[in-house]
């Protein structure tokens, strides 16, 4: 009895950290390794291809600092979390799993190799961008374009209700249709309303806004597109509100202090010192500011600043690394490397354009 009661809550946490809903500070039941020190990945595994627990049991005698976890039926999915403290143990897992499991392409799908508790929904949500390719045909089986699901967050961040509401309608009546058409299937709705639901709880955590907003999101039903799409749009909407309303309460000083930093964020001279020369404020009062405006203080909006722009610049695909990292305000690409990976869970050189993230036959 107790072991089912700690199996049963061992998934409950496993699938909160995979949605995202559940943070490091959250996962306190024991049940689960400290994944903060760890490096991760998420396969996901389609039903048939070999990958049970029993087909792994083998690998991981032989990688003995090797930890999986499973989560059987996500979203008609098996998923395997790897973990381990090493990171080329995880680099060198995926391909050896593959091989033991006999699972072909079409039949596995892995997430980049991240770190930390955070870069688990981080790796989850790039395999469910490889498995939205089934098969590598290039056909997404749902309808989320790069585009519009840029301009959500761009309509959420900004506090922006109609904007936002009016993508959400669009992709609603795109996905209703194929749904009725046959194009989609129960878990390929699972897979889009895990990226929405990404992007909503990455809103709500950057913007510092109440996670109580979440809790609606951790009970959502599958079974009809009009239910999933009219519980994002509800929540959706309560954090448009929230941000309005903050909006309003904003000061002219609060307003030019995070312009300034919006505009000179490629200075990597960028400090408090010299938002202090500039404004003729004290840290304390220029940090309040920013707290009032943003969410959060003067380092990290900065660095949010910082990452979001050079995920902008990467996903373009054709630019390098080595020109990133200077035109977001660091000296050395090395110190860009390590600020990505605290930031996103996962190596800049992971965030790809989607082109070339799934190969096409």
């Amino acid at each position: 009895m107790v072991q089912a009661l700690e199996a049963s809550a061992r998934d409950r946490e496993l699938r909160r950290i995979l949605a995202g809903t559940l943070q490091p500070d959250g996962a306190r039941s024991g049940l689960l390794p400290d994944y903060q020190r760890q490096w991760v990945q998420v396969v996901l595994l389609s039903s048939g291809s070999g990958g049970s627990p029993g087909a792994i049991e083998g690998l991981l005698r032989e990688m003995k600092g090797l930890h999986c976890e499973f989560v059987p039926d996500y979203g008609g999915m098996l998923v395997l979390i790897a973990s381990s403290a090493q990171e080329r143990e995880i680099s060198a897992f995926c391909s050896r799993f593959a091989e033991r499991s006999g699972a072909r392409p079409g039949e596995i799908f892995p997430g980049p190799v991240c770190q930390g508790c955070g870069g688990i929904p981080a790796s989850y949500q790039e395999a469910l961008k490889k498995k939205q390719y089934r098969g590598f045909s290039g056909i997404p089986a749902y309808y989320l374009p790069i585009e519009a699901e840029h301009h959500l967050i761009l309509a959420l961040r900004g506090g922006k209700a109609r904007e936002a509401a009016n993508i959400l309608d669009q992709l609603l009546e795109e996905n209703a249709q194929r749904l009725k058409c046959g194009k989609l299937r129960e878990s390929d709705l699972f897979q889009l309303s895990m990226v929405l639901i990404n992007d909503l709880v990455r809103i709500v955590l950057e913007k510092n806004l109440s996670r109580e907003l979440l809790a609606s999101l951790e009970t959502m039903e599958y079974s009809s597109v009009y239910d999933v799409f009219g519980k994002l749009g509800a929540v959706a909407g309560e954090v448009c509100a929230m941000l309005s309303a903050r909006e309003e309460g904003v000061s002219a000083a609060a307003r030019d202090i995070v312009g300034y930093i919006d505009a000179h964020y490629a200075d990597s001279g960028l400090s408090i010192n010299v938002l202090q020369d500039v404004f003729h404020m004290s840290a304390n009062t220029i940090n309040k500011h920013i707290r009032d405006a943003a969410g959060t203080t003067f380092l990290p909006y900065l660095t949010y600043v910082r990452m979001e722009k050079a995920k902008e610049l990467l996903s373009v695909g054709d630019v390098k690394i080595s020109e990133v990292y200077k035109q977001v305000g660091y000296d050395l690409e090395f110190s860009f490397r390590r600020a990505f990976i605290r930031y996103s869970g996962y190596k800049p050189q992971n965030h790809i354009a989607p082109e070339e993230n799934f190969p096409r036959g």
